[in-house]
């Protein structure tokens, strides 16, 4: 079951997928690209994690992004980023 999918570039899109290993639900976060015969494919770039980490991470990533939403924060690492 795929949870979300968006664009990356014309051969690649970003793929969020819930799954299952070894008895433990994980979200996926991959890259998948686009092969020769139209179908998708994943690739090794990309991140598993436990869903209590995606929360821990969740938050950061919301404060990096701007308020509208269009472009990362751009700039040196605030000194809380470092800790």
């Amino acid at each position: 079951m795929t949870a979300f999918e968006i664009e990356k570039n014309k051969g690649e899109r970003i793929v969020i997928t819930p799954t299952e290993f070894k008895g433990h639900s994980l979200i996926d976060c991959r890259v998948h690209f686009k092969g020769a015969e139209g179908d998708w494919h994943p690739t090794k770039r990309g991140l598993t994690m436990l869903p209590k980490h995606w929360r821990q991470i969740l938050p950061e990533l919301t404060r990096l992004l701007d308020v509208d939403g269009e472009d990362a924060t751009v700039g040196a690492p605030r000194a809380s980023m470092l800790k």
